[in-house]
């Protein structure tokens, strides 16, 4: 997940200055939430012992520093946050599935 999460930040870091929001903001965005959202759910399972031990951040703090992302990523641009949440709606319903499946095969969600 770390690879994933590098990924993440070099897409918004490819992204950074565009004069318009468009595509590429929203890819990463869209990867942003299935990630972030994906391993949180992955770290539910943990006890926060485990999670202090292993170093991982609990799955609220995952969850804000994607909310954090986004919210920087899109400053400055005209989009509401009534478009960002159609824009997960759809990222919830069509990309998370397909990354769960390739990401974690033969588990069931």
């Amino acid at each position: 997940m770390k690879a994933a999460m590098q990924s993440i930040k070099a897409c918004y870091a490819s992204q950074a200055g565009a004069a318009d929001y468009g595509a590429g903001l929203e890819a990463c965005i869209a990867q942003d939430y299935v990630v972030s959202h994906a391993l949180a759910e992955r770290h539910s399972s943990l006890t926060n012992t485990e999670q202090a031990d292993l170093g991982e951040a609990t799955p609220d703090a995952i969850r804000q520093a994607m909310k954090l992302r986004v919210e920087g990523a899109t400053k400055g641009y005209p989009v509401s946050f009534a478009f960002v949440a159609d824009l997960v709606g759809l990222v919830e319903a069509h990309g998370t599935p397909v990354y769960r499946a390739i990401a974690f095969p033969g588990e069931s969600k």
